[in-house]
């Protein structure tokens, strides 16, 4: 549902619910033609059926758009006996409705990956990442999916259908989606219906009866409160459990040994803010298939080790463990490997890594900015990971790196090399950039090059050689393609770019730049020929741009020089400056309307320069070298008159 944002409507009448109808069903149920007559009363008649509710109405209409006769008879044969459906708080017109058009998915991986977003929160943001681990985990999906970049992708295309349905909705971003709360309780009703019954409930301050659990396929707790676990649960069909405490609760849920015993199905078990030894339980789920510990308190986790015929995904993100078992290395069909966070993680045994011949992806990254003076793992095991396609770490001295390490399979990654620093406020999720590079206190290198080349997010503090690739002395062509955000922090350079590198950056959205105090220009004119080709422009700007650039830049002094109104035009259109103060906070703000580009670029310069800005001011060697050769030949004229 392409809109902008989604306002929450009432039931319509029926002149707008039709309205709303033929924009998802065409205006071919409307004709005045007498032979269309038939088949507008009856597309009328699956209309009033809705119930007016806008998500029943759309979901309709995208269901039989496009359909001949007959199925439109069809469907309304349907509704009809849908209507002994009575679901509490839900109108059975409405029902009858959703149910209708999930029925009439054609595909069955979209009607799996439907009835899985109910598992999750009412109105909550659902990660389609996340969505695809649980269907890779659970089977949900066909052939061809055996990797999580298959699946990742399978899944984006039933995510299109179901949206194109009118049965989800656009979530904050590309990344995440959104389920209806009326389409959340139908999804609900029909897995029941199905056998596959999935408990979810929040705010939970008691467990709850046996009997509800018994016949769960999928169980969703969510604690408001730390609770005494059962001894043992007897869940003979549960396949996904997720437990997780509220997280201004200090005390975390202790699990009992036997607590895992009665639940021999479960392939998926998601535990946060839990406390275990692991219990001897845990053994007992062979066919665990997806398991996710996330800021948990464990014991001895060699146990995990008798997981190893089918777990394909682990997850011991911001947990206590100082020393990775040897054991883990057992675990030879995993995919995905998560020690994100694991702030008292020091040593991972040798070998361990590079047994996990299988894993795709790697995420060994302390958010918190402080980092070891050495490598939590070994740099040559990666080497051998060969279907290693996403990677999170930290590298702590650019000497580590293996002379053949190759970043090039790598298809998305956040790599962090160098000293520990600081780029608070600053993007720090793969999930925003899915090629991110920070690199800090290291000289570049060749081998850093296909990492830089490939970046979409390059955060640089105090480097050394970056004038040879921001002045473009050598650096290979197209060498900033693909970057989206650069941050520059404590680098001494004059200024950021040359004019040539300058327009290098056909994707640049944001740039930020701190503490550079010897930058007097952010892109400098250093040749003659750079000058003239300026001047040659001025006066012909261009106004085919797709991209908006916000420029944040920290206001150092009045004889510093912003880029050239001319090099603006050539990256993108200003829509949005937002100068930093001398602390690197953001300073307050209301977002300006959009611009043209040279009045954007002159708002700019004159919102980080100040007032005193004009474009005579940016003075470089060869312009400041031009002008005296242009005074001495006035002189001279006026001496021979």
């Amino acid at each position: 549902m392409h809109v902008d944002r989604y306002v929450p409507m009432q039931v319509l009448s029926e002149k707008e619910a039709w309205a709303l109808f033929k924009t998802k069903v065409g205006n071919s149920v409307d004709s005045p033609e007498l032979d269309d007559k038939e088949l507008h009363d009856i597309a009328d008649a699956v209309c009033k059926e809705c119930g007016g509710l806008p998500v029943a109405i759309l979901a309709v209409g995208a269901a039989l758009k496009g359909k001949k006769k007959y199925v439109w008879e069809d469907v309304l044969d349907q509704f009809k006996d849908s209507m002994l459906k009575n679901i509490a708080g839900i109108d059975a017109k409405v029902y009858a409705s959703l149910k209708l058009s999930y029925d009439r998915l054609e595909s069955s991986d979209a009607k799996s990956c439907f009835l899985l977003c109910c598992f999750f929160p009412e109105d909550a943001n659902i990660s389609i990442e996340v969505l695809a681990r649980h269907c890779i985990a659970r089977s949900l999906l066909g052939q061809n999916t055996n990797t999580l970049r298959r699946a990742s992708r399978r899944v984006l295309t039933v995510v299109d259908i179901l949206k194109d349905a009118c049965l989800l909705l656009e979530g904050e971003d590309e990344n995440f989606v959104k389920m209806h709360d009326v389409i959340r309780d139908v999804a609900l009703s029909i897995a029941k219906d199905d056998g596959k019954e999935i408990l979810v409930k929040h705010g939970v301050k008691e467990w709850p009866e046996k009997d509800t659990c018994e016949s769960c396929s999928a169980i969703s707790l969510r604690f408001d409160n730390t609770l005494e676990l059962p001894d043992d649960l007897v869940c003979p069909k549960l396949y996904t459990l997720t437990m997780k405490l509220k997280r201004n609760i200090n005390h975390l849920l202790n699990v009992p040994d036997r607590f895992f015993s009665g639940m021999e199905k479960l392939t998926i078990l998601e535990l946060n803010r839990i406390c275990m030894l692991p219990p001897l339980s845990l053994a007992n789920l062979v066919n665990l298939r997806m398991l996710w510990l996330d800021n948990c308190v464990l014991g001895d986790i060699a146990i995990l080790k008798d997981l190893n015929n089918n777990l394909e995904i682990l997850s011991l993100r911001g947990s206590n463990i100082e020393v990775l078992p040897s054991e883990i290395g057992q675990l030879t069909r995993l995919r995905l490997l998560d020690l994100g966070n694991c702030y008292l993680l020091t040593e991972i045994p040798q070998g361990v890594i590079s047994n996990l011949s299988r894993l795709e992806e790697l995420y060994i990254l302390d958010e918190s900015g402080h980092w070891e003076e050495r490598s939590k793992v070994n740099l040559v095991e990666l080497g051998k990971l060969t279907q290693l396609t996403t990677l999170q770490i930290h590298i702590p001295n650019v000497m580590l790196l293996p002379k053949d390490f190759c970043f090039a399979n790598l298809i998305r990654f956040k790599i962090v090399m160098g000293k520990e620093f600081d780029f608070s406020g600053t993007s720090d999720s793969i999930r925003t950039y899915s090629k991110s590079c920070e690199l800090a206190g290291v000289s570049l290198m060749d081998k850093l090059i296909v990492l830089l080349m490939r970046a979409e997010q390059l955060h640089l503090q105090k480097i050394e050689g970056l004038q040879e690739v921001l002045h473009d002395r050598g650096a290979p062509s197209g060498f900033f393609n693909n970057l989206i955000e650069l941050t520059v922090r404590d680098c001494r350079l004059k200024y950021l770019f040359s004019l040539s590198c300058a327009r290098g950056f056909p994707r640049l959205q944001i740039l930020e730049i701190f503490d550079c105090e010897m930058m007097e220009a952010i892109v400098g004119i250093e040749e003659e020929k750079d000058e003239d080709e300026l001047s040659s422009q001025r006066g012909n700007p261009r106004s085919s741009v797709r991209h908006k650039l916000t420029l944040e830049c920290q206001k150092r002094r009045s004889s510093v020089n912003c880029t050239p109104a001319e090099v603006l035009q050539t990256w993108s259109p200003l829509e949005r400056q937002t100068p930093r103060s001398s602390g690197g906070t953001k300073s307050k703000g209301s977002r300006s309307s959009v611009k043209t580009p040279a009045r954007a670029s002159e708002d700019l310069q004159r919102k980080i320069l100040g007032d005193g800005y004009s474009r005579s001011s940016v003075k470089t060697p060869a312009r400041a070298e031009k002008q005296q050769r242009r005074a001495r030949s006035s002189v001279k004229s006026s001496a021979r008159a």
